[in-house]
């Protein structure tokens, strides 16, 4: 299975917002930055792509790190 790139990932975003009924141009009533906002802040809540996956490979560092006999990390 190939793996989906930050852009690709961010597209399918897009699309599944803003493209959508007949062909032609689609109108974006909000900005992307207000939909990754906070719910609380009005937004809807999607991930920063990019900022998730530091996030997410920060973690991964951390547990190399810290963890000693588990088997993930022996495999790696």
């Amino acid at each position: 299975m190939p793996t989906l790139g930050r852009k690709k990932i961010v597209k399918i975003h897009i699309n599944f917002l803003w493209i959508w009924g007949q062909e032609g141009r689609k109108i974006a009533w909000v900005n992307w930055k207000t939909i990754c906002n906070n719910k609380e802040q009005g937004g809807l809540g999607v991930k920063v792509v990019k900022s998730f996956n530091i996030a997410f490979l920060g973690k991964w560092k951390w547990r190399l790190d810290t963890e000693d006999n588990d088997l993930w990390k022996q495999i790696l």
